[in-house]
Protein backbone atom coordinates (compact mmCIF):
# COMPACT_ATOMS: atom_id res chain seq x y z
CA UNK A 1 0.00 0.00 0.00
CA UNK A 2 1.28 3.48 -1.30
CA UNK A 3 0.88 6.12 1.42
CA UNK A 4 0.89 9.87 0.60
CA UNK A 5 3.86 12.21 2.15
CA UNK A 6 2.81 15.23 0.32
CA UNK A 7 1.83 17.17 3.45
CA UNK A 8 4.78 15.65 5.52
CA UNK A 9 7.17 16.78 2.61
CA UNK A 10 5.86 20.00 1.70
CA UNK A 11 3.91 21.49 4.39
CA UNK A 12 4.15 24.46 2.84
CA UNK A 13 2.17 26.61 0.03
CA UNK A 14 5.64 26.76 -2.11
CA UNK A 15 4.26 24.45 -4.96
CA UNK A 16 0.77 26.66 -4.79
CA UNK A 17 2.87 30.11 -4.87
CA UNK A 18 4.73 29.16 -7.90
CA UNK A 19 1.71 27.93 -10.30
CA UNK A 20 0.11 31.20 -9.09
CA UNK A 21 3.38 33.13 -9.94
CA UNK A 22 3.48 31.68 -13.16
CA UNK A 23 -0.69 32.20 -13.98
CA UNK A 24 0.21 35.77 -13.04
CA UNK A 25 3.26 36.07 -15.56
CA UNK A 26 1.22 33.90 -18.52
CA UNK A 27 -1.98 36.54 -17.50
CA UNK A 28 0.17 39.46 -17.80
CA UNK A 29 1.86 38.35 -21.24
CA UNK A 30 -1.66 37.54 -22.35
CA UNK A 31 -2.97 40.93 -22.17
CA UNK A 32 0.08 42.60 -23.21
CA UNK A 33 -0.14 40.87 -27.01
CA UNK A 34 -4.07 41.65 -26.72
CA UNK A 35 -3.32 45.06 -25.73
CA UNK A 36 -0.82 45.19 -28.72
CA UNK A 37 -3.14 44.14 -30.79
CA UNK A 38 -5.99 46.67 -30.71
CA UNK A 39 -3.24 49.66 -30.52
CA UNK A 40 -3.28 50.11 -26.88
CA UNK A 41 -0.15 50.76 -24.82
CA UNK A 42 0.94 47.11 -23.48
CA UNK A 43 0.45 48.59 -20.08
CA UNK A 44 -3.07 48.73 -20.18
CA UNK A 45 -3.17 45.13 -20.94
CA UNK A 46 -1.37 44.05 -18.29
CA UNK A 47 -3.45 45.79 -15.74
CA UNK A 48 -6.63 44.76 -16.91
CA UNK A 49 -5.28 40.86 -17.11
CA UNK A 50 -4.50 41.88 -13.30
CA UNK A 51 -8.01 42.83 -12.30
CA UNK A 52 -9.42 40.05 -13.93
CA UNK A 53 -7.16 38.04 -12.33
CA UNK A 54 -7.77 39.88 -8.84
CA UNK A 55 -11.80 39.36 -9.24
CA UNK A 56 -11.53 35.74 -10.58
CA UNK A 57 -13.62 33.88 -7.69
CA UNK A 58 -16.41 36.93 -8.65
CA UNK A 59 -16.61 36.00 -12.20
CA UNK A 60 -16.64 32.16 -12.36
CA UNK A 61 -15.90 30.78 -8.60
CA UNK A 62 -12.41 29.80 -8.97
CA UNK A 63 -10.72 29.74 -5.22
CA UNK A 64 -7.30 29.06 -6.40
CA UNK A 65 -5.43 32.02 -4.88
CA UNK A 66 -7.75 31.75 -1.68
CA UNK A 67 -4.45 30.10 -0.42
CA UNK A 68 -2.63 33.85 -0.95
CA UNK A 69 -5.26 35.46 1.34
CA UNK A 70 -5.18 32.48 4.01
CA UNK A 71 -1.27 32.52 5.04
CA UNK A 72 -0.78 33.04 8.75
CA UNK A 73 2.36 36.08 7.98
CA UNK A 74 -0.08 37.57 5.98
CA UNK A 75 -3.18 38.46 8.29
CA UNK A 76 -0.12 39.83 10.56
CA UNK A 77 -0.14 42.51 7.95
Amino acid sequence: MRQDFGDIMWPDNTNHILIAIFIVLVAAKLGEVWSRRLGLPQVLGELSMGMLLGNLHLFGGWQFFNFIREMPFLKVL
